[in-house]
């Protein structure tokens, strides 16, 4: 009985693994679909304002953060904080 336990603990394990590589895989590609969108936008637009280089720099550091966890399976926070200052500094400066 405890080895039957064993296994489907096991594949509930390897299930939700699986789970969060989807998940993480679709986050990816939802930044770097965003960021392309914006991209094209301003070369569409044939200038760039400070809130697009903000929005892509907040892009940038989403990236960085997927790619690292990716790589370390460990999330940087310190990643999260340049996000969290951008995205403030860019409310401060564009919509105040």
């Amino acid at each position: 009985m405890a080895k039957i336990k064993t296994r489907f603990n096991a594949s509930i394990f390897l299930f939700l693994c699986w789970l969060l590589l989807i998940y993480e895989a679709i986050l990816t590609v939802s930044v770097v679909w965003s960021a392309v969108h914006e991209y094209l936008k301003m070369v569409g637009a044939g200038h760039a304002t400070l809130e697009d280089i903000l929005l892509l720099f907040i892009y940038l550091e989403l990236g960085a953060m997927v790619g690292i966890y990716f790589k370390t399976h460990r999330l940087p926070v310190q990643y999260l904080i340049y996000i969290a200052i951008t995205a403030l500094s860019r409310h401060l400066v564009i919509d105040v």
